[in-house]
């Protein structure tokens, strides 16, 4: 497969309310970050039909945004924007995943 033509799109727009925060800590190399949990609740078409739709996001910011988000009031509404990633996602990359017979590894370079 040419991987230049797969397309690889990884975004996500939700919104919810902060439900919990850890304090604002730095890697190594002094970038901020602050893990997050935020709660949506919603109503959803699905086939048609209403679905009542609830989540509890683990997140992580960054930087500018790991600052907006530690300064944030719990039960504050927030709008987030980013991607996903399975937890520990980077130490699996490479690694051969059982029953798949080829690499791991992101779609897009």
């Amino acid at each position: 497969m040419n991987r230049a033509n797969v397309n690889c799109a990884n975004e996500v727009v939700i919104s919810g309310g902060l439900a919990e925060r850890d304090a604002l800590r730095h890697t190594p190399a002094g970038i901020a970050l602050v893990n997050f949990r935020v709660v949506h609740e919603s109503t959803q078409i699905e086939a048609g039909a209403e679905r009542r739709v609830h989540a509890d996001i683990a997140c992580v910011a960054a930087e500018d945004a790991a600052r907006l988000v530690a300064a944030a009031p719990l039960g504050s509404d927030v709008r987030l924007r980013g991607f996903l990633a399975g937890k520990g996602a980077r130490r699996r990359i490479g690694r051969r995943t059982p029953g798949s017979g080829r690499r791991g590894s992101s779609c897009c370079t």
